[in-house]
This record gives structure tokens, C-alpha cells and sequence, in this order.
């Protein structure tokens, strides 16, 4: 029974081809773009950008009407939210907000110590749905590429 199942495998081994082990090159040709050999995407050559902010198109100011626009706006939108606290409250929360390629910003990431939590535990809800309603941005770009982009915020509150 066992010098069947022996030779039963041999014959196996001798059908099988070793052309399925092999790698076979491929005949079609492909085209591939290269991007530069080096892309920092930490950084950004051109700043995104609020419609609002068309003279800092031209004149390289788009990092200065960006942060302006923004910090304006949410500035804005954060206000017509009435906050009530029980004790006195003066701290940071830092936020993370991300500006994707179909030119909307979202919340990534909120820090907050922990008193804010705890007084204001809407607070996270209120600010993502502030970010939610800001107006479209255009996305950064490295290289003349559209990309996402993150950014660190601070919002200081101070509620007596």
C-alpha cells in the first residue's frame, strides 16, 4: 500500500510542470509617471485656500488669509452656541482639523483637559459641527498636486 501512494506521488510530481513555479514576464507595456524623487508632504508649497481669500491667489499671502479666515470663521460659528458652566473655566483645547481633496474640513482630533470635559461635555459635538459648517476650501497643493492637509488649532476658553 505504501509504495502506491509512493509512486502515485511520483507520477504526480512528474506531471506537474515547473513552468508553475516560475515567474513569467509580462509582454504588455505600462506606463508609469514618476513623481519626484523626494516629496516632503509634511509641508505644503501653496496653503488652502477660502473663496473669500482670491487677492491672496496672486500674491503668495494664502498661509496669512488661510489662518485668518479660519480662525474668523470658526470664531463666528463657535459664538452661536450658548455655553454654561457651574465653576469658572480658563484652558486650552486643541483641535486637529483635516482638509480633504473634495474641499471640505473635518475634525480629525480634539484634546481637552479634563475640566472642559466635564463642563462642557457638548463641547466636541458643537466644535465638529462648527467645522462641518464652514464654507468649501480649496485643498493644499505640493507641487502643483491637490492634497490633504492637517492643521493644530487652539481654542482658548475662558468662562467665568
Amino acid at each position: 500500500m505504501l509504495g502506491r501512494v509512493c509512486k502515485l506521488l511520483l507520477v504526480c510530481l512528474l506531471c506537474t510542470s515547473c513552468d508553475y513555479f516560475s515567474s513569467q514576464k509580462s509582454t504588455a507595456t505600462t506606463t508609469i509617471q514618476l513623481l519626484p524623487a523626494v516629496v516632503d508632504f509634511t509641508s505644503v508649497t501653496k496653503y488652502p485656500l477660502f473663496p473669500d481669500c482670491n487677492d491672496a491667489k496672486e500674491d503668495g499671502n494664502r498661509k496669512e488669509c488661510f489662518e485668518t479666515s479660519i480662525t474668523q470663521k470658526l470664531t463666528e460659528l463657535l459664538a452661536k452656541h450658548e455655553l454654561r458652566v457651574d465653576r469658572e473655566v480658563n484652558d486650552k483645547v486643541s483641535i486637529d482639523i483635516l482638509i480633504d481633496l473634495t474641499n471640505r474640513a473635518s475634525l480629525v482630533r480634539i484634546n481637552s483637559p479634563q475640566i472642559i470635559t466635564k463642563e462642557l461635555p457638548n463641547l466636541e459635538e458643537i466644535i465638529r459641527e462648527s467645522i462641518r459648517e464652514l464654507p468649501p476650501i480649496e485643498p493644499a497643493r505640493k507641487n502643483g498636486m491637490r492634497v490633504k492637509s492637517q492643521y493644530r488649532m487652539e481654542i482658548i476658553i475662558q468662562m467665568i
